[in-house]
């Protein structure tokens, strides 16, 4: 299964900053790429609650 490119902006962004954050030397460019990735995530989280249920509770 191909999952690449990444359809939701927010996912695609946020993989792109963990890749750049795996590369990066320094300390304050992983720091407001990590708050970045976060702010990021939870707005993914907002939009789709449903990612954050069991598969129990999905059905």
């Amino acid at each position: 299964m191909n999952n690449f490119p990444i359809a939701d902006t927010d996912l695609a962004e946020l993989s792109e900053l963990l890749h750049r954050m795996a590369e990066c030397n320094t300390r304050e460019p992983v720091q407001w790429m990590a708050r970045n990735a976060i702010t990021k995530l939870q707005h993914f989280v907002e939009m789709h609650p449903d990612v954050m249920k069991s598969p129990e509770q999905q059905h």
